[in-house]
């Protein structure tokens, strides 16, 4: 007898026709070897997605177990282990290849209530789960908003970096139109002090046409006098014309000096003019040094305002990664209880299974006590059995002695009744 019910075939066909139809005539003599491991490996199949609840829990199981599609020797393998659980222990190959209707709906009928047994364990399971499933989801929500967070603090992380790269831009800018500023105000000051310069030497120049025109002046003057006071003597008029000729020699050399100083002036005057287009040139950089300053002065203004966005900016980066650390607290304090429950949840279903385990361990300890004591008997029958052919084959042997003997004193008896007869023959002759 076996620990689990039979079932009978309508029954077993009624759980296979749920995949394919043409299961009905599954036990249908002569069986179909193919149909019948089809047939294992869907239930074995359905066993398979219900018995793995962890890794860990698939001891006697092999890893193959986790595919829905089996190779021949891990299907095989896995059907032996089964079977072994279901204590079927005469399964082999043979039941595959060549089926027979009572074994199959024996092997089948076990492989059906392991199916339903273990399916009972799942459904425990899966109620024992449903709370933690709720709390995964509230987790799962919770993971959503951090997420969003994140992403926002991401979004305003890059645009204070893209502000922070316009500001030091315009920082750069501000500090080279510093510069050009120093320089053009050093221009300013070195043409204010050459111009200085030029207008010392132009007011020079001028005091000197201002001597040359007086001095011109009292030449003629001296000229004039000097005509006035000739004498008709020719002595007198020889000393007077030697005296013309000094001062007609005096004048053409005051004349070449004041040509020279005419050049020069001239020559100064259109250093001047150039000194002028220099001042205009001037006066242009003093207006675009104003104009430079004014936009340094709002440019400065533009960065307080871009500061004190910045400070807003980092207020509010400030308040979310605030939120965001009491997010997280609050995410490891309930992952913390989610892990509590679980690993509560998870002890007490390891506890259930390896009371199965024990139980099921404990049965088939049982069932190889049964075994062992099963094989003690047949090898006691055994020996019974051969003690008894020695015993017949001896009693064979004594029958046939004793037959032997009986023959061999039938032989005695006749030859002595011959004897007999004729030695009572020869008594009455005589």
């Amino acid at each position: 007898m076996h620990q689990f019910p039979i079932l009978e075939e309508k029954e077993i066909l009624r759980v296979l026709c749920v995949k394919d139809a043409n299961y009905d005539c599954l036990f249908n003599e002569p069986m179909d070897g193919a149909k019948v491991t089809s047939a294992y490996k869907f239930i074995v199949a359905e066993i398979v997605k219900e018995i793995i609840i962890e890794e860990e829990s698939t001891d006697g199981l092999n890893s193959a177990l986790h595919k829905q599609s089996f190779h021949d020797l891990a299907f095989l393998k896995i059907l032996l282990d089964l079977m072994r659980a279901a204590d079927i222990s005469d399964f082999s190959s043979r039941d595959l290849n060549f089926p027979s209707p009572q074994r199959t709906r024996r092997n089948l009928s076990a492989l059906l209530n392991l199916m339903y047994f273990v399916g009972g364990i799942r459904e425990e399971y899966c109620a024992l789960t449903e709370p933690t499933n709720g709390i995964a989801q509230e987790r799962s929500a919770q993971c959503e908003e951090t997420n969003l967070a994140r992403k926002q603090y991401n979004e305003l992380l890059s645009k204070y970096n893209q502000e922070a790269a316009q500001r030091e831009v315009i920082v750069k800018e501000i500090e080279k139109m510093k510069e050009v500023g120093q320089e053009l105000a050093m221009k300013a000051a070195s043409l204010t002090e050459h111009c200085q310069n030029k207008n010392a030497v132009f007011n020079e120049m001028e005091k000197k046409k201002v001597a040359i025109k007086e001095r011109i002046q009292e030449l003629g003057l001296k000229n004039e006098q000097s005509r006035k006071r000739i004498i008709i003597s020719p002595d007198k008029k020889i000393y007077a014309l030697q005296q013309m000729k000094q001062m007609i020699q005096t004048l053409s050399f005051a004349n070449s000096e004041l040509e020279l100083n005419l050049q020069d002036t001239q020559q100064q005057l259109k250093a001047a003019c150039k000194e002028e287009s220099d001042l205009k040139k001037y006066e242009a950089l003093l207006n675009e040094n104003i104009y430079i300053s004014e936009q340094i002065r709002s440019l400065e203004s533009q960065l307080f305002s871009t500061k004190q966005e910045h400070e807003q900016v980092n207020q509010e980066i400030k308040q979310k990664q605030d939120l965001q650390m009491k997010l997280r607290n609050s995410i490891a304090e309930i992952s913390k209880s989610i892990e509590e429950k679980e690993n509560s949840q998870l002890y007490e279903i390891k506890e259930k299974w390896n009371v199965l385990k024990c139980s099921v361990k404990e049965k088939e300890f049982l069932d190889n006590q049964k075994r062992a004591r099963m094989k003690e008997k047949l090898a006691n029958q055994n020996k019974l059995q051969q003690q008894k052919e020695s015993m017949l084959n001896q009693q064979k042997e004594t029958i046939q002695a004793l037959q032997n003997m009986e023959k061999q004193l039938d032989l005695a008896l006749e030859t002595y009744k011959d004897k007999f007869i004729n030695i009572m023959n020869e008594m009455k002759f005589e």
